[in-house]
C-alpha cells in the first residue's frame, strides 16, 4: 500500500464498516414494556430511572474485538471521526457525491462534538457547490450554525494526550463564523449576487484583526471590485 488518498479511502471504508453496533440494553426494553402496563403511576419514576440511565450511559461498556471494549461516548467519537475524514478525503478524490454524504451522516449524529459540526457543514458546503448546488450550499455557510468549535474532550483528557487545535484551525466561535462567512461570500459570487458577496466580506474582515484576513478573501475582494467597475 501506499500512502494516498485513495488507500485513506478504503481504510476508512474498512472502518466504517468494523465499527461495533450498539446494542440496546435489555433493562430498558423491559422498563419500556412495563412503563406502557403501568400506565401514568409510574411517571415521576420513569423518569428519575432516566436521568440516572443518561447520567451513566457514557460509561458504558461495548466490546470491540480484537481491540479492548470502548465506551459509547468513544465510539460516537469516533464514529463522527471517521466520518469527518471520510468527507474530507472523497472531496479530495472529487467524488462529491460520497462526501456529501459522509458529511450528512456526520451532522446526524446526536453527540456531535462542535469542531466536527463545524467541519461537517464547510464539508458538505463545499460538495453542494461542486454539485451546483448553491442555494443548499448557502444554508450550510450560515455563520449561525457555528455556536462551538471545542473539541469534544475535556481538559484533563487534553492535557494527557497533548491534543491542541492546529494554529491553521479557529480557536473561537467568532473566528469560525468568518470563515463561513467569507465562504459565504465566495457562494454569492458564484450566483453573481456581488452585492450579498461584498456584505459577507466587509463583516468577516470587521470581525478580526486585518492581519488575520487570508489571502484568499482579499483576491476576492479584488474580483468584487472589479466586477463593481
Amino acid at each position: 500500500p501506499v500512502a494516498s488518498m485513495e488507500f485513506a479511502a478504503i481504510c476508512l471504508r474498512n472502518a466504517l464498516l468494523l465499527l461495533p453496533e450498539e446494542q440496546q440494553d435489555p433493562k430498558q426494553e423491559n422498563g419500556a414494556k412495563n412503563s406502557n402496563q403501568l400506565g401514568g403511576n409510574t411517571e415521576s419514576s420513569e423518569s428519575s430511572e432516566t436521568c440516572s440511565s443518561k447520567s451513566h450511559d457514557g460509561d458504558k461498556f461495548i466490546p470491540a474485538p480484537p481491540s479492548s471494549p470502548l465506551r459509547k461516548q468513544e465510539l460516537e467519537n469516533l464514529k463522527c471521526s471517521i466520518l469527518a475524514c471520510s468527507a474530507y478525503v472523497a472531496l479530495a478524490l472529487g467524488d462529491n457525491l460520497m462526501a456529501l454524504n459522509h458529511a450528512d451522516k456526520l451532522l446526524q449524529q446526536p453527540k456531535l462534538s462542535g469542531s466536527l459540526k463545524f467541519l461537517g457543514h464547510l464539508y458538505a458546503a463545499e460538495a453542494l457547490i461542486s454539485l451546483d448546488r448553491i442555494s443548499d450550499a448557502i444554508t450550510h455557510l450560515n455563520p449561525e450554525n457555528v455556536t462551538d468549535v471545542s473539541l469534544g474532550i475535556s481538559s484533563n483528557e487534553q492535557d494527557q494526550a497533548g491534543k491542541r487545535a492546529p494554529q491553521c484551525y479557529p480557536s473561537s466561535v467568532n473566528s469560525a463564523r468568518t470563515v463561513m462567512l467569507f465562504n459565504l461570500g465566495s457562494a454569492y459570487c458564484l450566483r453573481s449576487e456581488y452585492d450579498k458577496a461584498r456584505k459577507c466580506l466587509h463583516q468577516a474582515a470587521s470581525m478580526i484583526h486585518p492581519k488575520e484576513v487570508p489571502p484568499e478573501a482579499i483576491l476576492l475582494a479584488v474580483y468584487l471590485e472589479l466586477q463593481n467597475g
